[in-house]
């Protein structure tokens, strides 16, 4: 069955959490996209299981910014404007 607009509002609220059992941080990653999902470049898709109730979802993530980094690692602010 698929989320609801009101489970998927909580979750991206707080992605720590299972969007099932509502367990908190305790589930691991389960792989990353995989050649040949159907994504375009500047999204990747993440594969979650929950350890405590064993339901698997994904998460989409969509690239919104890019910063430079200066030699010690730290991120330059972009230009605003």
């Amino acid at each position: 069955m698929p989320f609801s607009k009101d489970q998927i509002a909580a979750y991206l609220a707080d992605p720590w959490t299972c969007p099932f059992c509502w367990a908190n941080r305790d589930y691991p990653k389960v792989s990353r996209q995989e050649d040949g999902d159907d994504l375009d470049g500047v999204e990747l898709m993440v594969r979650i299981a929950c350890s405590k109730c064993g339901k698997t979802w994904r998460n989409y993530y969509k690239l919104h910014d890019v910063e430079e980094e200066d030699a010690d690692g730290r991120a330059i602010a972009n230009e605003e404007g």
